[in-house]
């Protein structure tokens, strides 16, 4: 690591710093330095905050990425039919959703043709993790625990009464067409509605050695606003009090339509913006929150 110089370590006012096989206090120090990068890198602790990416360009309904990361939200600004966009798996997405698919953890989008989308929105999270759709997952009466510690991105039935993406919520008893999304020490769990019968699901997941998402209950909303209390993503939000209570569409205008949340970040913390109408006070909000980079300290001079 350059930023250790090679001298670092020969001061001292009389101090002898021995040498062990011909290497010096310096040079130890830039390995550990470097050691210490690596292991940075291999837990995803200096990613990137997430960001909207905003007026991308989309191509005859295709969009590639240009690095590794995690499609969070999509939102078609200028099309046919324009708003937040459903993230799903199969390959030709319905009118109002979006097909999201990773190679070699960079991510694509293909948005439906009828939608005519040619610029976008996107909430990407860039990872040194990849995000990956676990498909064919088993459904055992009505319930899928994941394979680990990670995050539910998305969920898309795709055998069952009624087939197709599901919106995650919280409540103990998901209405159709949800799954109720649950974290245990870190792993997730999915309750899929009893009516939907869903038996296979296609699950978007991002594995994760050190972090654990949660569920914040009962947050303050205080005119219409919320703001984290440090670095992070948002992946879903309910409203749990106000005049239309419910599961919130995630998308980045500045002026959410009833049953949306804009999410917008500052230095990497997350504030959401309720529509004025639906009158949230309290939410649930399903949090990733980010640890401090690891940094390696050293003296000057």
């Amino acid at each position: 690591m350059s930023a250790i110089k090679e001298s670092f370590g020969s001061g001292g006012g009389g101090l002898a710093v021995a040498d062990r096989d011909g290497v010096s206090l310096a040079i130890a120090m830039r390995d550990m330095a470097d050691d210490l990068a690596a292991l940075n890198a291999a837990l995803g602790l200096g990613a990137t905050d997430p960001v909207w990416l905003t007026a991308e360009a989309v191509a005859a309904h295709a969009w590639a990425g240009t690095a590794r990361g995690v499609i969070l939200a999509v939102e078609g600004t200028t099309a046919t039919s324009a708003g937040p966009k459903a993230l799903q798996q199969s390959g030709t997405p319905s009118a109002g959703e979006v097909t999201v698919s990773y190679a070699l953890g960079v991510p694509s989008l293909l948005f439906n043709a009828t939608d005519a989308v040619t610029v976008a929105s996107v909430l990407f999270m860039p990872f040194d993790v990849d995000a990956q759709w676990l498909t064919g997952e088993t459904v055992t009466s009505h319930v899928w625990t994941g394979p680990g510690r990670g995050i539910v991105v998305s969920v898309e039935g795709t055998t069952g009464t009624s087939a197709g993406v599901k919106e995650l919520q919280r409540s103990a008893t998901p209405s159709a067409g949800d799954v109720r999304l649950q974290y245990t020490a870190g792993v997730p769990t999915l309750t899929f509605n009893t009516a939907d019968a869903i038996t296979v699901a296609a699950i978007l997941f991002i594995p994760f050695a050190t972090r654990e998402v949660a569920w914040l209950d009962a947050e303050t909303v205080t005119t219409n606003v919320w703001t984290a209390d440090g670095k992070g993503d948002i992946v879903a939000v309910e409203g749990v009090t106000g005049s239309s209570v419910g599961i919130k569409t995630v998308q980045e205008s500045a002026s959410p339509s009833a049953g949306e949340v804009t999410l917008s970040f500052a230095a990497g913390v997350p504030t959401l913006t309720f529509e004025a109408t639906d009158a949230i006070t309290v939410a649930d909000i399903l949090f990733l929150p980010f640890r401090p980079d690891v940094t390696l300290l050293t003296t000057k001079g």
